[in-house]
């Protein structure tokens, strides 16, 4: 399949994520352990498709709306990716979801944060940008 039609792709992420994966070992509600940070993602749909078309050598550029707290890591990711990025920033913070995996038990627990809201004038400025 030729790419040569498509002069770039815009991905477009409406709720984005930062994706913190802990491992506990012997996980257990309730209880005060100890974990250790195994990665600190930025993720969401649209920017994992973004990394997997650069991947592909496919130009593509990174939109959506971003926490301003969080446009530095999406850019770091984006930059070393191949990524070219233009977020509309917001007041709210980016989502954070965290999964906390037991690698003794072989368990994952997926905990998913409400993603931000957003005012007429980000939805302005979004629709702006594209």
């Amino acid at each position: 399949m030729s790419h040569s039609r498509f002069q770039q792709i815009i991905t477009v992420g409406l709720n984005p994520t930062i994706d913190k994966v802990i491992d506990v070992p012997g996980l257990r509600v309730g209880e005060h352990l100890k974990g250790k940070v195994r990665s600190i993602i930025p993720a969401g749909k649209a920017f994992n498709v973004s990394r997997t078309l650069a991947a592909l050598g496919v130009a593509n550029r990174a939109m959506g709306f971003l926490g301003r707290e969080s446009i530095g890591a999406f850019d770091t990711a984006a930059r070393i990716a191949g990524i070219q990025t233009a977020w509309t920033p917001i007041a709210a913070h980016t989502r954070e979801n965290l999964t906390l995996v037991d690698p003794a038990a072989g368990t994952a627990t997926h905990i998913r944060d409400a993603g931000p809201t957003v005012g007429a004038d980000d939805l302005q400025h979004l629709s702006a940008a594209l």
